[in-house]
């Protein structure tokens, strides 16, 4: 059996060999799409990329490989046996992805900054995790949701809503705007969130805003959330008014 970095090689290889004549059937390309990700797949483990559920995206990714196998079946030989070797591989590269368990701390230490910080949903609101992974996890309450989640900006870190899902999307800022929290004109602001250290100081700020602005919403409190809905639209009616006026200052 080659190692992982040997089969990563040999994927790199064929997929170089097909992409020329990658568009002459769905099924190739279908073969060089999967091939790609499997590709990459099996390189990310072996730079120890941390945003990956290793095991979560090999066990996906071997129903496609089970499906390809079986559509190979009606091509010509000398292909099918091109398509066999290939399905060697990454099926090898798979078995290797699957054994792979992500730190338990997450994507540059996320889920712990998170659990840290947010272990009063659970212990005072009565909230439960549904679904964590590297990148973030998801609460609910059964009438409400939060999701956390790393990002490389920090207005992409936290956003709620009524369950179930379809019933809208807010953001903390929302929270401070229908409080009549000025804070909320800083927490609108993008900005980059470049190691630990400052995910560690934003999602303290995140918090800050639940415990004193987010009770209502945490309760679920009847019309809390088309409260929440009319803040939203008077923000976004502010925020547009005030782009528009720094553009026309500037012509």
């Amino acid at each position: 059996m080659a190692t992982l970095a040997g089969n990563v090689k040999r994927l790199s290889e064929f997929l170089a060999r097909i992409e020329p004549w990658r568009y002459s059937s769905p099924f190739v390309n279908d073969i060089y799409e999967a091939a790609w990700y499997w590709r990459d797949l099996g390189q990310w483990v072996l730079e120890k990329n941390t945003k990956v559920n290793y095991p979560a995206r090999a066990s996906e990714e071997q129903l496609l490989l089970n499906r390809l196998k079986g559509m190979s079946g009606g091509q010509p030989p000398e292909e099918k046996q091109d398509y066999d070797s290939i399905f060697e591989i990454a099926n090898e590269i798979l078995g290797a992805v699957a054994g792979t368990l992500p730190s338990k701390d997450g994507h540059m230490g996320i889920l712990r900054i998170i659990r840290t910080n947010f272990a009063f949903l659970e212990t005072e609101w009565g909230f439960v995790v549904v679904d964590q992974q590297p990148l973030g996890m998801k609460y609910s309450s059964g009438s409400v949701w939060i999701d956390l989640d790393y990002a490389e900006r920090t207005n992409q870190c936290c956003t709620f809503g009524p369950e179930p899902r379809d019933g809208g999307i807010f953001w903390p800022e929302d929270l401070l705007f229908m409080c009549g929290d000025p804070r909320y004109r800083e927490v609108q602001k993008e900005r980059l969130l470049e190691n630990a250290s400052d995910l560690e100081t934003w999602f303290k700020v995140l918090a800050g805003i639940w415990r004193t602005s987010g009770r209502d919403v945490l309760a679920s409190r009847l019309g809390i959330f088309d409260q929440l809905a009319a803040a939203q639209k008077q923000r976004a009616a502010e925020l547009a008014s005030a782009t528009d006026a720094e553009y026309s200052d500037r012509q």
